[in-house]
């Protein structure tokens, strides 16, 4: 299947209506029952630069994209998998287009958000807006954005150059166990270098009955101190072994 980006002018279009009626729209956002119709129906795609996607990613005869979802975070893993693999090829330039998530999130891939980000009690405005738009400067975007944190997740966890598919992906699964590591590591600037987040993964690993039953709790708390380590320390220039010491000594 082809997949083409939202023109600019259709990204902000889809916002700006939700702005101006967002008593009459939320529902589009909130469930989807029956025969499913795009929220992006009707409005400009982008001539060139479409992705052309294999038809295993999608369900039989339907434009919807696998991508399962308890209503929590149980299979952002295999979810990360499939949308970094579908998007072969993508660039971290193209990652922060606005245009393809967008599409994504109100077309190929809008079941999935309804039932991942909507699920439950009813959702504030600020909310659709951090989930199924690109809001915000990039890291918190990449993070928020329902479809683009799945890219994003596996991209700056996957080892590339491992042969073996568990040491490969092993980063990304471990990151995918708390949602506290996804936002407290990737939305911070520490986040951005291999170092920093390679190190404190490969720590967690290795160390997993330590964070016992308590764990989200000692997630924040040990990020939390790292960042502000890192505000008087130079975290980009130690190796991932020194990172690993320091994650010890906080714990």
């Amino acid at each position: 299947m082809k997949i083409r980006k939202l023109t600019e002018d259709s990204s902000r279009l889809l916002l700006k209506n939700l702005n101006s009626n967002f008593g009459e729209l939320k529902k589009n956002y909130h469930n989807h029952d029956g025969e499913f119709k795009s929220l992006a129906l009707g409005l400009d795609l982008v001539d060139k630069g479409s992705y052309e996607i294999e038809d295993k990613y999608f369900r039989h005869r339907d434009i919807q994209m696998k991508l399962e979802t308890d209503g929590l975070g149980k299979f952002d893993f295999d979810n990360a998998k499939i949308i970094y693999e579908a998007f072969e090829g993508l660039t971290p330039a193209d990652a922060n287009d606005e245009r393809l998530w967008v599409r994504l999130t109100h077309d190929h891939c809008h079941k999935y958000m309804v039932k991942r980000w909507m699920g439950g009690k009813e959702k504030s405005e600020k909310t659709i807006e951090e989930r199924f738009f690109y809001k915000g400067r990039a890291q918190s975007a990449r993070v928020r954005n329902g479809i683009a944190r799945l890219w994003w997740i596996a991209h700056l966890t996957l080892q590339p150059h491992e042969a073996d598919e568990e040491k490969k992906w092993m980063f990304t699964k471990a990151i995918c166990e708390s949602q506290d590591f996804i936002t407290s590591i990737l939305e911070r600037t520490m986040g951005t270098y291999p170092n920093v987040r390679i190190g404190v993964l490969e720590y967690y690993i290795e160390n997993k009955a330590a964070f016992g039953s308590s764990k989200s709790k000692k997630i924040q708390q040990i990020l939390r101190d790292l960042n502000n380590y890192g505000g008087v320390n130079l975290l980009p220039l130690m190796s991932k072994d020194q990172v690993k010491k320091v994650v010890s000594n906080l714990m």
